[in-house]
């Protein structure tokens, strides 16, 4: 079943992903007027609300319910578009990717 994360941006009216069959139908993300930062925390908060974990899902699922954050994300920024917020998620994955090789 296909569902939705719609992002409201002066760049794009509007994004629509496909994500797992236990995910909310949409939500609304208002990213006009917000920095880099402040809009990827809006569309991280708004993966996470899309990709729940249902009560009494096993560890797969867990892992899954990640991945399907990641890819929400990582889609959401490239349909809205802008560089700037392009490059903040940039660097934020450049800083988790040394943190962990440490």
């Amino acid at each position: 079943m296909n569902r939705k994360l719609i992002a409201l941006s002066g760049f794009v009216a509007a994004v629509a992903l496909a994500v797992p069959a236990f995910a909310e139908d949409s939500v609304n993300v208002v990213l006009a007027g917000k920095s880099p930062s402040a809009a990827y925390a809006a569309i991280a908060k708004a993966a996470r609300a899309v990709c729940r974990t249902p009560a009494g899902m096993d560890i797969y699922n867990v892992y899954s319910v990640a991945e399907c954050q990641k890819a929400t994300v990582t889609s959401t920024i490239a349909k809205v578009g802008s560089p700037a917020l392009s490059q903040y998620a940039a660097s934020r994955e450049a800083l988790r990717l040394q943190l962990a090789s440490n």
